[in-house]
């Protein structure tokens, strides 16, 4: 369950895995759970599409919107993360995998070593149960 929800907080980064992407039948969708500086570039016509939640800022403020996400999330999953371990786990993303981001906050496509970070942020877990072997 912890790793699910991480790994959705962050598809935060498929760092992160953070889908939050969800499908639309009204004629005014909305955005929940999005980090600040994030807008939603839904269009109220459609009827059967994913909303495109996209990300403004420098790369700084990319990062801040990620982590106010993964933390949020997390905490929504029972986790307790550091925040301290997470921001330096952020700080590794390369400027590729945040335009992602910025491209799509939701559900970036991030590289490989993007994904690789995601599930670094799983040790940054206080939470965890500790092993007695």
């Amino acid at each position: 369950m912890r790793f699910r929800v991480v790994t959705s907080a962050i598809v935060a980064v498929s760092v992160l895995s953070l889908s939050a992407c969800s499908s639309s039948k009204s004629a005014s969708p909305t955005v929940k759970d999005t980090a600040p500086g994030v807008t939603s570039d839904a269009t109220a016509a459609s009827t059967d599409t994913a909303t495109v939640v996209t990300a403004v800022g420098d790369d700084d403020s990319i990062r801040k919107q990620i982590l106010a996400q993964v933390i949020d999330f997390g905490g929504k999953g029972g986790m307790k993360l550091d925040q301290a371990c997470v921001t330096a786990i952020i700080a590794q993303l390369s400027p590729a995998d945040l335009q992602q981001f910025r491209a799509n906050f939701n559900s970036p496509k991030v590289s490989a070593e993007g994904n690789a970070l995601g599930n670094k942020i799983l040790g940054c877990d206080s939470n965890k149960p500790t092993s007695t072997t």
